[in-house]
């Protein structure tokens, strides 16, 4: 399908073929690489850990507490949820802060 912004198929196509042509022209040096290497072995040690992608799922969805995170991940100890969240936050893949109640 050609989007509606292109009089016709040949300069749709066209467009494709040399931005195709200009990215395989150039290799990347080995040191250009190298940071997103970092970036994506950093991004699998998180993953990679178990716990981390559900605790990340669930704040996805937007801020949560303590206990409400604890009581959303069944099968996650206290202890293990407490230390993820000092990991990712150490990372600063997440931000904690306490909230005071008056009890």
């Amino acid at each position: 399908m050609v989007p509606s912004h292109y009089e016709n198929s040949s300069d749709y196509y066209g467009t494709i073929a040399s931005v195709t042509t200009k990215t395989r022209s150039r290799r990347p040096a080995a040191d250009e690489c190298v940071p997103s290497a970092e970036a994506l072995a950093r991004a699998f040690r998180f993953l990679g850990k178990r716990w981390n992608a559900i605790v990340l799922g669930r704040l996805s969805a937007g801020p949560a507490g303590f206990r409400e995170l604890a009581r959303a991940i069944d099968g996650i100890s206290d202890s293990v949820l407490s230390d993820r969240l000092a990991d990712l936050a150490a990372a600063f893949v997440v931000r904690c802060h306490r909230v005071l109640r008056v009890l």
